[in-house]
């Protein structure tokens, strides 16, 4: 029940103190400070996977770089029977050799090109900084909340 004041009226509630500049402005600091902190933890966590990103990137391009340079091997080996076939003018057993270092070195090559420039331009179209704008907003509300109840 309402008191009433000594006029008739209903009292009002006593009011609360508000709190005073300096302490706004250090809980404002406090939470500019808490803010910062969660940003640079979200955007050590991007790069952490882009940089990932790039090395798994430049993994695949040096091993399908590697089957391509396997295929231009046996193309040189091809070359260097075959010339020594002309050389020689005869075509007895090494034609066995230099066709089969011709279709090892074809099959190596055309591969080894085909999974390079097919990951080449799968890498411009999936850049990795998109993978992380997913992920930013949940991990940036589990550095807020300190760390705590909320798994990525």
């Amino acid at each position: 029940m309402a008191h009433e004041a000594q006029d008739g009226y209903p009292a009002q509630e006593p009011r609360t103190a508000q709190p005073s500049v300096a302490t706004l402005l250090r809980h404002m600091a406090e939470e500019t400070e808490r803010l910062v902190r969660s940003e640079v933890a979200v955007v050590k966590l991007e790069l952490e996977e882009n940089t990932r990103a790039i090395i798994l990137d430049a993994i695949k391009t040096t091993v399908y770089s590697g089957i391509a340079l396997l295929g231009l091997v046996s193309l040189l080996a091809f070359l260097v029977i075959g010339l020594a076939a002309v050389i020689a003018g005869r075509t007895g057993p090494l034609t066995a050799f230099w066709t089969s270092a011709l279709i090892v070195g074809v099959v190596f090559t055309a591969a080894g090109g085909f999974m390079a420039l097919r990951h080449a331009r799968q890498m411009g179209k999936t850049p990795a900084h998109g993978r992380a704008d997913a992920t930013a907003r949940p991990r940036l509300r589990y550095h807020r909340e300190g760390g705590r109840g909320f798994h990525v």
